[in-house]
Parts: C-alpha cells; structure tokens; sequence
C-alpha cells in the first residue's frame, strides 16, 4: 500500500519503460525480495538531474507494493530547504494511523520520540521510506533519516533516497556497511538506449542522425528524453529532417524546469546568481558578493546545492543556460545598471581588460575616461588572437563612450580590420567613414589602401577625386599618397589610362614609386626604370611607409621583372607585417601574391598551400569581386599543370557575382579557361576566352606579356584550327612585345611557342635551342623545363644524344619536384625510349607538297620518330586530343589511313615493328 508517494507514480507514468536500467533494477528487486524475508536495506541512487534517480525510486515503490509493504514518499524542494521538519512532515502525513502528535512543532530533542513512531509501523507491517531529491533535505529531516538508518535492523524497513551528489546523503554520513546499503549511480543512456526509448514513444524507428542528434541534445538523460519525445511525437517523426524542431523542445523544457527553480530561490540567493551570471568566474566570489548587495555565503552553498553554481571561490553559473535565465528576469535597466556596476568595480581591483571589456558590453555608456582604453586594449587581443567578431563588438561599443579624435581614429582602424572577416560591408563603410571624416591626409590614405584592397576600387576613385582638387590640394599632408593611390585606381578602372610617364615626373616618394613601377610593368616599357622604382618603394621599412598596396605593387613589378627573389622577399614582408597587425586584407593579398609567384616558379605545392592560406586568412566569401577570379585562375592553373583538368574545370565553373565579369581580374581567369580549354582539346572555346582576356588587357593598354602571356596560346589555338596566317601574326606582336620588355622569361617563352609552331625546320629548331639558352636566367622553371625536353629532342633528331642527356636530366628533376606529371611523363619518354635520327631534308619536300600546317608537321615528325600520342603532346605542350586532331588532319592529307602508312609516303621513316600507340 502507498501513501504520499504520488511524485513517484507520476514518475512511473512519465518516464515509460526502463531501458539500460538491468542491473539497477535488479538490486531493486533483491532490496524488496529481502525486506519480505525480513531484512532491512538502505538504497541511494546518485546521479545528475534527468538520468533517472526518480525512475528508480518508482520502481522501488512497484516491488514494495507488489509484496504488501507500506510505502511513505516525500520530495525534497529547494525553496523548503530551511524549512524545519518539511520532508519528515509529508512522511508522516503518509503514514497510516500513525500521525504523531504534536509533530508539527517539534524540535531536535523529539527526534527519538518520532522516529520510534516509524520504527513501531515498520514493525506492524515491512515499511519503505522514499525520499527524492535528498540533497535538499531540511536539517531536522535529514538528522530523523541519519537517526532511522542507525536502527536499521530494528525492524523491517528500507530506506530510500535519490541524490544528485552535490551534498552528503545520511547513508554517507552514517558510513554503513556495503550489505546494508546497495548505492545505485545511473549513467546517461547509450546512443542504442536512446534509439529504443525513441522507438517506445514515438511508435516507429528512428534514423541514425536522428538518434545521435537526440543523444547530444539531451546528454543521454532519459528524464529530458522522454517528455521532449512525447510532445514531438504528436506533430513529427524521429528523422533528420525533425533534429532541429527536437532540439528546440529540449531546450523549451530545460528552460522550463530552470524557470520553476529559480522562482524558489530566496531574493539575495537570486542576486548573487545574477551577479555571477555577468562576471563569471572572473572575479572572487567576495567582489561578486560586494555587487549583489547584501549576500550571505549561505547563499553561495544554496546555488551550488541547487546545481545553478559550481566552484569555490570563483563561482560561476552551472551553465550559459543558467547564466541567460537568470537574468532574462530582470528590466532592461537593472540588467545594464548591475553590468556597469561590476564593470566599475572590476576596474577599480585592476581586473584584465578583456574581463573589463566584456562586462561593459552589457552596460550602457559609462561615460568614464577609463572605457574606450579597456574596450580597445580588449579588442586588440581578441583580434590578435584571431576572434575577429568579438574584437567587432567590443569596438563597436568603445565608439559609444566619449574618447579623443585619435582614439576615436584609432577605434575605426581597427574596427575595419575586424569585420574584415565576417562583415566585410560593414568594414567598407567603416573605411568610408575614416576617408570622408576630418583627420588628415595620411589617415585617409591608409584608409583608401584598405579601401582598395578590398577591391571597393570605384568608391576609391570617386571619394580621393574630390580630396586631390583645388588650388591647396598639394600642399596638404598625404597629398602624394593619395594621388599616388588615385593614379592606380584609376589605371586599373579606365581603359586607356595613359601609362607612359617622363622621366622628370618620376616619383621620389615609396608609395609614388610603387604605384609607378607597377603601372610600367603592366605596359611592358623600360625595364630598367620599372626594377628601380620597385626597389625604392620597398626600400623604406613598413613603420615610414604603412600602405600595403604600393609595395604589392612594387612586388608585382618585380616578378614581371624577373626577380623573382626580390619579390617574395617583399611579399613576405608583406604578410609579416599584416599578421602582426592584423590586417587580413593584407596578409590575404600578399599570400595570392606568393601563390602566383610559386606558379610560375613551377612550386605546385608551395602555390596551392598559399592559395589555402589566403583563404583561411580572408574567406572568399568575404573578399570583395576583384580578387575572386585571381584566386579561381590561380587555383586552376596550378591543377592543370599538375595534369588534374577536371579539377580544373570544377575551379573555374565556380559561380562568382556578374560584378566580377565587369573588372579587369576577369582577364586572368578567362586566361586560365582559355588554357584548360586548350588543354581539353577545344580550341575554338579556347581561342574565344583567350581573345576576349587580351581585349580587355588591350583595353588597358596592358601589353606585357610576362602579366599575361594570351597571345602565344591563342596562336596555338589558331594553329590548330588550321589559321596558320593567324598564328603567325599574334606570335609577331607577342614577339615586338616581349622584345620590347626583355626579361628572359617573355623571351624564351616567345621563342619556344614560335619554335613550336613554325614550318621552317632550320627556324623552328634554333629557336628551341635558344629558348633553352635564355630560359636558364628565367626563375620559370616548368617553362625552362618544357624549353629543355624541346631542345633535347632537337638535338637528338641532329644526332647529338650526348648534349641532350643533361637537359633531359635536369627537366627530369625539375617537373619531378614540380610534381608537374604530364611534362614529367614526356620528359621520361624521351629518356628511356629516344628519338631516333631521322633525316629530315627529303621528308621536307613531301609534307610541304601535301599542305600541312607547322603544327601538324611537328606531330607528325615526333610520331615518325617512334613517339606515341601521349608523349606528343607533353613535347609539344598540349592535349593528347590535339595532337589527334593534328594527325587525323595531317594523315588525310597524305593519303593514309594511319601511323603505319609514314614509312609509305616519308622515304626516311622507319617504325618499330610494334601496334600504333596512344
């Protein structure tokens, strides 16, 4: 029979069937099969709130039921928890005939006198005494069970509680001995336990995302698990597309719980938890007492036996839950009040600043000189160790106390950088404002540098235009970087900018310089003057001379230069600098820059961790359009040189904005298309994105071809189209171009794509061999390689095998540690297999006669000379489709049907005795 044990049917009834609970129930059942034989037991079932401890306890109250014992049930409450004889009084309220006189108002000294009374029913009939939630039970309850366990064995009788640990249970504290006391500790159910209980109640099998996400939602806690299930049972099923609404439920009912707590707790008792709940553990728990008012340490022991608190004497909430419910019932202006309050103390102690900083984001403006410091010394840590948002915020609300001008100044600087990562509109307005504010000249050219390496190139164009007109223009602070930043915005925004600039207008100032040698380069004209500005640009340290863009510039000029050295010297720097002071803009910029330069290095490797690390630096995402599409082309190239071209298409078809079609860095891309194209053996496709990349270059009258070589590859791709006549006037302007420069990377590349291409033999073969010549001072090493596999099959169809063994060695080596594997497999063809001699003066005549083009007399030459079709196109630097198309034309044209019929129509051709290849 049970009386006073109605939270315990509730339980029964609320938490449906056991699972995981075997060996639990077991002793459970042995505890009551005893108490029938006589034998008295304690039982304590410890465990966090949810995993069951009242589960168990129910089952307690089954078996004693079911051998006809008499249970009393009480549960302890924590706003009861000072309340004298609380949980012993619903005892005896339970308690059959038995209710003691007088109980009500007893004290300690009638402890005996009340426990006889329990004693003398369990004697009349077996007794079981229940008790949940035992860590909140009253002192002089807690001291009747201590009394009631030390007369275990005076009559038949099992005592039971539930705990969750935070305090001493009596069972403890009375240290009986294991036989008579059976300690239950209930863990969290498995993943498998959470699958059966969402089975039970939703009435079909949950799936496996489904389950996992319910396990972590509710730490495996059946008492969360299963009212949660039971409500989302009524409109959902346990699938993964119900993960999200299961989690909401969780939450609903753990913030539900949590509210009904604290509506117990004494008013002091819910100050400190409020206080706690805006400091943390950051400060002693004296300091927190001093902000809550007047709080007694008792209140302290309160929050943790509750479970609202852990910790000594640096306490905080139980958990970010605890801490938000606490204070979500609080006004608005007592919520910020009591922030500002412990904001001021924390600093009057000396607190951290980012301690400081973080309480002040609660409060309103304090209005005291000491804020905007704290906040701004917080948000530079923040920053420095890469948590950008909270830097953000914590910036944000230092624009909201009064400070200086140049504190003000300071505040927006390193505001822009914060949102550079995840609101990078946010940082282009802050960067705006810093330009159209009133501070002078050189705070908004730092602040137009940023501007425009963002990519926010026409807001530049337009905002400095007004700054660098009227008559005292030039005599103001910062005037030659602002005008220095003005001419390449301009430059890289308005076709036909002029480039050409008079010796005596040459700059003398770093930022100047940079910006001049950067928009020579692009031009193509007079190396020398470019490779010297670009040395005085980066000639002053980066204290004298802050702006990024003009020694990237500097940089970029240097690797169309060909030092290449000098240049990740300076990008390097760069990147060094820009860490150190966070601005990821930069850093994201100097790193695509070390990824071009690794590229044409033939450094995959090197090129594609930069790629990641700009990346990781700036998510594209947040990079404004301009330097999206160098990213993708510069990622594509380097998977095509690696021979990866369907990784290289997946690159490229990458959706970017329509904005990013519109602007000059489309030019790179449509190149590195162009390119794959080419290499997948379309070259009509290829030709018209290698057409349009030099239109736009056109445009900008940027003739370089070490920027962007387009024309030797669309004259390829006219070549095999048949438009020889086409080819040979793109490669004549490529020629007047690269002279023009001089640099041995423009000259050896030109040679070899003419060598490549031409009909004359004798031409063909001396530009070869002196592309390899000139490409030894060229830091292009795959080009240098490419020039040497073209060599060394030059001169082993003049018989010269000793001179070509070298160059084909060091290629070899070359596109080995470039991990360049189409060229490599080309260079290790010619190696192990040759190229037979052939003499070439009486096959001339014939392929002249039939009309083939230069392109498909080089494919047929390297197929008579025992080559098979993969190895063709890595001598010659295209796809194996080409050179497909090549023979298939070249074959027609001689009347065969295929390899085997060279020997028939060329009168000094042998082939091998072995089946076409390739």
């Amino acid at each position: 029979m049970t009386r006073g044990a109605g939270a315990c049917a509730r339980a029964v009834r609320d938490s449906g069937e056991l699972v995981e609970r075997d060996s639990e129930r077991g002793v459970l059942d042995a505890v009551v099969r005893m108490l029938g034989a006589g034998r008295s037991h304690a039982v304590v079932v410890r465990g966090e709130p949810g995993v069951g401890r009242s589960r168990l306890l129910a089952e307690v109250v089954t078996e004693a039921d079911r051998v006809g014992a008499v249970v009393v049930a009480a549960r302890a409450r924590l706003p009861e928890s000072d309340v004298r004889f609380g949980v012993a009084a619903q005892l005896f309220s339970a308690l059959p005939d038995a209710d003691p006189d007088g109980w009500s108002t007893a004290d300690r000294a009638d402890l005996p006198r009340l426990c006889q009374v329990l004693l003398a029913a369990a004697r009349r009939r077996p007794l079981v005494v229940v008790v949940d939630d035992a860590q909140w039970v009253d002192p002089e309850s807690d001291a009747l069970l201590r009394m009631l366990l030390r007369r275990l064995h005076h009559a038949p009788l099992v005592v039971a509680v539930a705990t969750d640990g935070s305090r001493p249970d009596p069972a403890d504290e009375e240290a009986l001995p294991p036989e008579d006391c059976a300690v239950l500790r209930p863990l969290p159910l498995s993943e498998d336990g959470v699958r059966l209980l969402c089975r039970a109640v939703c009435g079909t099998a949950p799936d496996d995302e489904f389950v996992r996400a319910a396990a972590a939602a509710t730490g495996g806690r059946p008492g969360v698990l299963v009212p949660a299930l039971r409500e989302f049972a009524d409109g959902g099923e346990p699938v993964a597309s119900g993960v999200d609404r299961f989690a909401a439920l969780v939450a609903e009912h753990r913030t539900g719980r949590l509210d009904a707590v604290l509506d117990g707790l004494r008013g002091s008792a819910l100050d400190l938890l409020r206080a706690l709940a805006v400091v943390g553990d950051d400060l002693e728990l004296r300091f927190v007492r001093s902000i809550a008012g007047s709080v007694r340490r008792e209140e302290a022991d309160q929050l943790r036996t509750a479970g609202l608190a852990v910790g000594q004497e640096r306490m905080r909430p139980a958990d970010p839950v605890v801490a938000e419910r606490a204070l979500a019932g609080m006004a608005v202006w007592a919520r910020r009040a009591l922030h500002a309050s412990a904001a001021e103390l924390a600093h009057r102690i000396a607190a951290p600043d980012q301690v400081v900083g973080r309480i002040l984001l609660g409060a309103p403006a304090v209005g005291s000189s000491w804020a905007p410091g704290v906040l701004h010394r917080a948000a530079r840590r923040a920053l420095a160790a890469g948590r950008d948002a909270e830097a953000a915020t914590l910036l944000e609300r230092a624009l909201r106390e009064p400070a200086s001008p140049g504190e003000r100044l300071r505040l927006l600087f390193d505001l822009a950088l914060a949102q550079a990562r995840h609101r990078p509109e946010g940082s282009d307005r802050t960067l705006v404002r810093i330009i159209t504010g009133g501070w002078g000249g050189p705070d908004r050219a730092r602040a137009a540098d940023l501007l425009a390496l963002r990519g926010d190139l026409a807001t530049v164009r337009r905002l400095l235009a007004g700054r660098l007109t009227g008559r005292s223009a030039k005599d103001q602070p910062g005037h030659p970087e602002l005008s220095a930043l003005h001419a390449f915005v301009a430059t890289v925004l308005v076709d036909g900018e002029e480039l050409a600039l008079r010796r005596q207008e040459l700059p003398d100032d770093p930022v100047g310089a940079g910006v001049a040698a950067w928009r020579l380069a692009v031009a193509g004209v007079d190396l020398d003057r470019t490779r010297a500005l670009a040395r005085a640009a980066l000639a002053a340290p980066p204290a004298d001379q802050p702006l990024v863009l003009p020694r990237l510039s500097a940089c970029a000029a240097l690797v169309l230069a060909d030092e290449a050295d000098e240049a990740a010297a300076g990008l390097t720097a760069v990147l060094v600098d820009a860490r150190r002071r966070g601005v990821r803009v930069a850093a994201a910029a100097a790193l695509l820059g070390l990824a071009w330069l690794a590229l044409r290095a033939g450094r995959l490797d090197e090129a594609d961790g930069c790629l990641d690390q700009a990346r990781a630096e700036l998510p594209t995402a947040s990079w404004a359009v301009l330097p999206q599409p160098l990213w993708l082309a510069c990622r594509a190239l380097v998977a095509l040189e690696r021979g990866r071209i369907t990784d290289a298409r997946r690159v490229l078809a990458t959706e970017l904005p329509v904005a990013a079609e519109r602007g000059i860095a489309w030019a790179p891309l449509l190149y590195a298309r162009g390119q794959v194209r080419l290499a997948a053996g379309d070259p009509r496709g290829a030709l018209r994105d290698l057409q349009e990349c030099g239109r736009r270059l056109a445009g900008k009258r940027w003739d370089n071809p070490a920027l962007i070589g387009w024309r030797a590859r669309a004259a390829l791709a006219l070549d095999a189209l048949g438009d020889a006549g086409g080819a040979r006037a793109l490669l004549a302007e490529e020629t007047r171009a690269a002279t023009a420069w001089g640099t041995p990377t423009v000259l050896g590349a030109v040679d070899l794509t003419a060598g490549s291409l031409s009909g004359d033999r004798a031409e063909a073969q001396s530009r070869m061999l002196r592309a390899e010549r000139v490409l030894r001072d060229s830091p292009a090493r795959l080009l240098h390689a490419r020039a040497q596999l073209a060599a060394a099959r030059v001169l082993r169809e003049r018989g010269n095998a000793a001179e070509a063994a070298p160059l084909l060695e060091q290629a070899a080596r070359t596109t080995r540690d470039c991990g360049a594997r189409p060229l490599a497999r080309a260079v290790d063809s010619l190696r192990t297999r040759g190229a037979r001699p052939v003499e070439h003066h009486r096959n001339d005549a014939v392929l002249a006669r039939a009309g083939l083009s230069p392109a498909e007399t080089r494919a047929v030459e390297l197929a008579a000379s025992g080559l098979a079709n993969p190895e063709i196109a890595g001598a010659l630097g295209v796809t194996r489709r080409t050179v497909e198309l090549h023979l298939t034309s070249a074959y027609r044209k001689l009347g065969i049907r295929g390899r085997a019929g060279l020997p028939a129509v060329l009168p000094d051709v042998v082939l091998p005795d072995v089946a076409e290849r390739g």
